[in-house]
């Protein structure tokens, strides 16, 4: 599962950046405009996020626990996310242990939340809650534990996570990517597209909007290479069907018309046409029976490697 809300999400991008913003006035814009997009009409709350999920790709790197002593404990290569407070709970993304990121300032110690697998490859069965971890050149201390997502793509294996508090981030890490506003609403996320647009355009005239979309919109985008795999295997299924029935005809005519001397001296005999036509019948069966025998193992086991895939 995807384990994130799909529906009553919107999402819109900006890039303060290319308007020469200095990361404080990065952090002070997206979190002024936080506070005026949650205070709209039906929206039930407003984050900011480096990159939504799904998105097929982001700023990753290496992770190892400080004060493990295991030399065979791998680092983990580890999907970042920049949040700001209050992400997991607009996504709906269940929260297992510890707190939310919340209060947290840039010259503070640095904190994070993890995901499940980050958890459990690292730490095994120990609880991470207070635990460090050291990667991407900076040393994060845990202070939650967030349910698994798909991160990048649909496809993929469970992947660990570790989430960023935005506002520490954006001066030492800034994404180039630009920064995510995602509101959720009790109704129909396109209903407030222009008043969220209004509120970034009244702090800013300037400021360029992209990749408007609600989170439905862009989950559907990335079922985009799963469907084109799925009809592009269900085509070659219907022609080798089509190929298949053409061949077993044309075994059956012809060897039917090799036989037609045959049936014609039963036929002057007294055979009856239906105990000849049966007689053609029990032949194609036959041949009919061999073909699933061998052929359902394989496709059975070709049906499990395509499901694998899409």
């Amino acid at each position: 599962p995807i384990c994130f809300r799909s529906k009553g999400l919107l999402m819109m991008s900006v890039d303060p950046r290319v308007h020469s913003y200095t990361p404080e006035r990065t952090v002070a814009f997206l979190s002024l405009l936080q506070q005026r997009v949650a205070a709209l009409p039906s929206v039930v709350s407003a984050v900011a996020t480096d990159v939504a999920p799904l998105s097929g790709g982001n700023r990753s790197d290496s992770f190892h626990a400080e004060g493990v002593l295991d030399k065979d404990k791998h680092d983990a290569n580890t999907d970042l996310f920049m949040v700001t407070p209050g992400y997991f709970e607009t996504m709906g993304i269940p929260t297992i242990a510890g707190r939310d990121f919340g209060g947290e300032i840039a010259a503070g110690p640095k904190t994070a939340v993890v995901n499940r697998a980050f958890a459990e490859y690292v730490f095994g069965n120990a609880n991470p809650i207070g635990r460090q971890v050291t990667g991407g050149g900076a040393t994060y201390q845990i202070v939650g534990v967030a349910a698994n997502v798909k991160a990048r793509t649909l496809g993929e294996e469970t992947r660990p996570v570790l989430y960023r508090s935005l506002n520490q981030t954006v001066e030492d890490d800034p994404s180039f990517l630009g920064y995510t506003l995602v509101v959720h609403t009790s109704g129909d996320p396109t209903a407030v597209e222009e008043a969220v647009r209004r509120q970034i355009h009244g702090l800013d005239p300037s400021m360029a909007i992209y990749n408007d979309e609600t989170m439905e919109e862009h989950v559907r985008s990335a079922y985009f290479l799963p469907r084109l795999a799925a009809t592009l295997f269900g085509t070659f299924g219907f022609i080798g069907l089509v190929l298949a029935a053409v061949g077993l005809y044309g075994v059956m005519s012809y060897s039917v018309s090799r036989r037609a001397r045959e049936i014609g001296i039963r036929m002057a005999l007294g055979a009856q046409p239906g105990s000849v036509e049966r007689l053609v019948l029990r032949q194609g069966l036959v041949l009919t029976l061999i073909a699933v025998a061998i052929g359902w193992p394989a496709a059975w086991m070709l049906a499990k490697m395509a499901s694998s895939f899409l």
